[in-house]
C-alpha cells in the first residue's frame, strides 16, 4: 500500500514537472513570437522613414561655397527705383552657418551703423552688380538666370539693404547666385514641420506662407524656406531636416517697420 502511494506522489510530481515544462515552453514560445513581432515593427517602421528620406535626397554637392538667397518682387514705392523688378538678398549661407543680411542704414552716424555699412559694402556689393548673373531656383532646382542690371537701395521703412535690379520678374520667387544650387532634382516633401500659430495684436492668424525647397547647405537633402507674416511686414525662417527631424537653423531677414 505505501509503495503504490509513493508511486502514485512521483506520478502526479513528474505529471506537474512535464506540465510546468510545457508551461514554460510555451511562455517561451510566446515570448520569442512578440519579440519577432516588435523586430518586425521596427525594421518595417525604419524602412518606412528611409523611404521618406530617400524620396526628399538629392546628390550631395561637394564644396557648395558660400550662397545669397534672395526673394524678388517689384520694388515699393520708399525704394530707389519703385516698379523695377528687384532681387533681395534674405539670408547669406557663409561657412556652414546663416547670417543676416547687413543694412544700410542712411543718415545714422553712429559707429555701428558706419560698421553695419561697410559690412554691406563688403559682403553684396561684389556680388550685387552689373552684369553679374543670378539663377532662378524652382523648388530647388535651377530654372533660367536673370542678368543683374543694375545696384539699387531696396528700402522698407527706415532700413534699406543693397539689391539687384532684374530686367524681369522670374515666375519664382526665390534666386541664388551659387550657380552650384539647384544642380540636382529634389524628390517630394511628405512630411512639414509643424510651425506655431501665430496671432496679431487684433487676433488674426498670421501667415506662414511656404516659398519653396533648397538645398542651400548641399548635404543632397532640401532646407525649406518660410516667409512668416508680421502685425507690420515680414520675416524669413528656414527649416533643415536632419537625423529625421526638422530644425529650425535660421529666423531673420525682417522686413518691416
Amino acid at each position: 500500500m505505501r509503495k503504490t502511494f509513493a508511486f502514485l506522489i512521483l506520478s502526479l510530481a513528474l505529471i506537474s514537472c512535464d506540465y510546468k515544462k510545457s508551461s514554460d515552453t510555451l511562455d517561451d514560445k510566446l515570448k520569442s513570437t512578440e519579440t519577432v513581432t516588435q523586430k518586425k515593427i521596427a525594421v518595417d517602421s525604419l524602412k518606412l522613414q528611409q523611404e521618406r528620406e530617400l524620396e526628399m535626397n538629392g546628390a550631395p554637392i561637394p564644396d557648395i561655397g558660400n550662397s545669397l538667397i534672395f526673394i524678388t518682387e517689384v520694388a515699393n514705392e520708399y525704394s530707389e527705383n519703385p516698379g523695377q523688378v528687384t532681387a533681395i538678398p534674405i539670408v547669406y549661407y557663409h561657412n556652414g552657418k546663416y547670417e543676416d543680411i547687413p543694412r544700410v542704414m542712411g543718415y545714422d552716424p553712429s559707429p555701428e551703423a558706419i560698421k553695419e555699412n561697410e559690412r554691406a559694402r563688403r559682403l553684396l556689393l561684389p556680388i550685387i552688380k552689373s552684369g553679374n548673373m543670378l539663377y532662378a531656383l524652382n523648388n530647388g532646382v535651377k530654372e533660367g538666370s536673370y542678368q543683374i542690371l543694375n545696384v539699387t537701395k531696396y528700402a522698407i521703412s527706415d532700413w534699406s539693404t543693397f539689391s539687384a535690379i532684374l530686367e524681369d520678374l522670374p515666375p519664382n520667387a526665390l534666386l541664388t547666385d551659387n550657380e552650384k544650387i539647384g544642380t540636382n532634382q529634389l524628390g517630394k516633401i511628405t512630411e512639414k514641420p509643424v510651425l506655431k500659430k501665430r496671432l496679431s495684436p487684433e487676433n488674426e492668424v498670421l501667415e506662414d506662407k511656404l516659398l519653396s525647397k533648397v538645398d542651400i547647405d548641399g548635404d543632397g537633402f532640401p532646407e525649406i524656406i518660410y516667409q512668416n507674416q508680421e502685425y507690420e511686414g515680414m520675416y524669413y525662417t528656414i527649416y533643415s531636416r536632419k537625423n529625421g527631424k526638422w530644425k529650425k537653423v535660421y529666423e531673420g531677414g525682417y522686413q518691416g517697420v
